[in-house]
This record gives C-alpha cells, structure tokens and sequence, in this order.
C-alpha cells in the first residue's frame, strides 16, 4: 500500500512539469508573434508599390527618350572670313559681316532631317587690340561695350531667328581667345573674340541651308555711343558651329517600316 502511493507522487512530478513547459511555449510564442512587425501584403497585379526613398517617376526618362535616334555633328559651312583658329583651343573662328542676302553670311548645309533641327553655335563679339603685340597700351585705355545683333536665314531670305551678344571690353585680358597669326611662331592677330553666348536657333524641316549674316552693332566707348550698319563690315565671330537633328526615317531612334 505504502509502494503505491510513492510511485504515484513520483509519476505526477514529470507530467507536471511538462504541462508547466508547454504553458510557458505558447506565452512567448505570443510574445513574439505580437513583437514581430506585419508583413506587407504582396503587390496584387496592376498595381505599384511607392516608398519616399524611391518615386515611382524616373525624371531622366523623358530627357533619354526625346535624345533617342538624334545625331548632333558639325555641318558642311562656307565662311565668308575665316578669322583663323585659336592658340589656346584650335578652334576655328569665323567672322560674320553685315549682310542682305543668304550669299553675305556664314552659310550652313543642314542634312534632311525629320521634324524640327536646332542649330548651335557660340557667338562673339569682335574686338580690335590697340597693338599687334595683343596687348592694351594703357589698362583701360580700350574699354568698350558691344552689342552685336545677327539674324537666321533660309535660302529664299526668310528669317528664322535672331541672336544678340553683348559684352564689355576693358584689356586684352578680357579676350575668350588668341587667332594664331601668320609669321613669326607665336604670333597672334589684332582681332580677338570677346564674350561667349551660346546660342540655339530652330530650323524648319523643309529647311536645309541657312546663313547667319550680321544686322547690326552698338558700341559704347568712354564719352561716345554709336550704332554701325554698314554692308560687309564684320560685326561678331562664331564659333562650336553644331546642328542637332533627327535623319529622315528614324522615329525614337529606331528605323521606320
């Protein structure tokens, strides 16, 4: 009697200590189901899933889509003065004279193109040093303000546009660039390009010659102004001459059926 009554205290100890385990497993299986944050649903089809960090626009996507099936190169140009090429940068400067027609300016060749091209180009303003050495007499001595106006023609004379550069002069170091000069090595030319604008004109499909001719120049020096017009007189120099089009048959970059 005394026997079986110690085997049954004994065999109570185990299955109470089991139940006691199992009761504190479900206590923290809660605890950290609770603790854990929610898995976000999985995006169902249609829609987008957005975050601050990250828009769902791509505002580079329109700037490469509109850049596709575009070529920019230098066109074919006949220059009516070829000022001469930089010391500096090699790059080919030309003169743009006042002018009436088509034949008096700066005339481009623009491939056939479909839809609008644009014309780019750097225009100066031409400016006179006081000594063949490049170099002002006397520092400030030669201070000048120009304004040069030109105009954008197609070959029946037709105006597409128009561009103004203004800048002001007050030493030879006011220069953009040298014109390397005949003679001597390292000589340089009188005449030297003043201020940089750059400028961007559009040209009809249907166009593919233009001129840009010289319409007007403003000088303002110390104590006098004047306004000069005269025909062939050269007025602003051009350089970076480059047209940006799209080649006939090529839509977004990729060739027509």
């Amino acid at each position: 009697m005394a026997m079986t009554l110690r085997i049954g205290v004994r065999s109570r100890v185990p299955l109470l200590c089991v139940l006691v385990l199992v009761a504190m497993t479900g206590v923290v299986s809660s605890t950290l189901a609770q603790s854990r944050p929610a898995r976000p649903a999985a995006p169902q089809p249609g829609t987008v899933r957005t975050s601050p960090e990250r828009p769902t626009s791509d505002t580079s996507a329109p700037a490469k889509a509109s850049a596709a099936g575009l070529v920019r190169e230098a066109p074919l140009m006949q220059c009516p003065a070829i000022l001469g090429n930089g010391v500096r940068t090699n790059k080919l400067f030309c003169e743009i004279p006042i002018g009436t027609g088509p034949g008096d300016g700066l005339r481009l060749s623009i491939p056939p193109h479909a839809g609008p091209a644009m014309l780019h180009f750097v225009l100066h303003n031409r400016h006179a040093l006081t000594s063949d050495a490049g170099k002002d007499a006397a520092p400030g001595a030669g201070f000048a303000k120009y304004t040069a106006t030109v105009r954008l023609v197609g070959p029946a004379g037709q105006v597409l546009g128009h561009a103004v550069v203004q800048s002001e002069v007050r030493t030879a170091a006011d220069a953009v660039e040298r014109i390397a000069g005949a003679g001597a090595p390292g000589a340089v030319k009188p005449v030297a390009p003043v201020g940089s604008e750059p400028i961007v004109l559009q040209i009809p499909a249907d166009v593919t010659e233009v001129s840009v001719i010289g319409e007007k120049l403003a000088v303002e020096r110390l104590g006098a102004a004047a306004t000069q017009t005269p025909p062939g007189q050269p007025i602003a120099i051009v350089s970076d001459v480059t047209v940006e089009y799209r080649p006939i048959g090529k839509s977004n970059g990729r060739p027509r059926p």
